[in-house]
């Protein structure tokens, strides 16, 4: 059961067929748990280069908030 869920994850990020991977990911992790299905999401993302905006860390969600043309440029670092 476990194992498919974590596959589930790699599939939300990486896509279907693992060839089509997200261009941003963006949550809201407040980071406390570090084996959370989130945290793997999170990991897999890091792993294959993908940005990540936490919502969690306010300035993240600030510079969302100024709504960058490219959510892939010069985020606020995790």
């Amino acid at each position: 059961f476990v194992r498919g869920l974590m596959a589930r994850n790699v599939h939300i990020i990486l896509g279907k067929d693992l060839d089509e991977p997200a261009q941003v990911v963006i949550c809201y992790d407040d980071e406390s748990r570090r084996s959370s299905g989130t945290r793997h999401g999170l990991r897999v993302a890091e792993a294959h280069g993908i940005p990540v905006v936490n919502l969690y860390r306010w300035d993240q969600r600030i510079w969302l908030e100024n709504k960058p043309d490219d959510l892939t440029d010069k985020r606020p670092e995790v």
